[in-house]
């Protein structure tokens, strides 16, 4: 379950994984707004409203919570993903996308 601000995941088919901030809570839906990246200039926030529990179909993007300590450059500041908080694929992907456009892979 989600509460209202809480930063997430959502999985995309183009990027894999957007992140996004909750802005509604319904009784099986919360609603998300997706962050504007880089590589989508000009492009308006976007918002979806994505199914959960007994609605919820095989398609439906899925919800991960984010890690507050990696967003923006944060992951900068661990030398070992396995001291963040809550790990998992979208958290991981882009602590190594971070860590490799600063040239600090490892």
């Amino acid at each position: 379950s989600f509460e209202l601000d809480a930063l997430v995941w959502v999985s995309c088919p183009s990027h894999v994984w957007r992140p996004g901030r909750v802005i509604a809570l319904e009784s099986e839906t919360v609603k998300v707004q997706l962050e504007v990246l880089d590589d989508c200039e000009g492009v308006d926030q976007e918002v979806l409203a994505i199914a959960t529990g007994e609605q919820k179909l095989t398609s439906s993007p899925q919800l991960l919570r984010r890690n507050a300590e990696l967003a923006g450059d944060g992951a900068l500041r661990f030398d070992n993903l396995t001291e963040v908080p809550e790990l998992h694929e979208a958290a991981v992907l882009h602590a190594l996308h971070t860590r490799l456009a600063h040239g600090i892979i490892y």
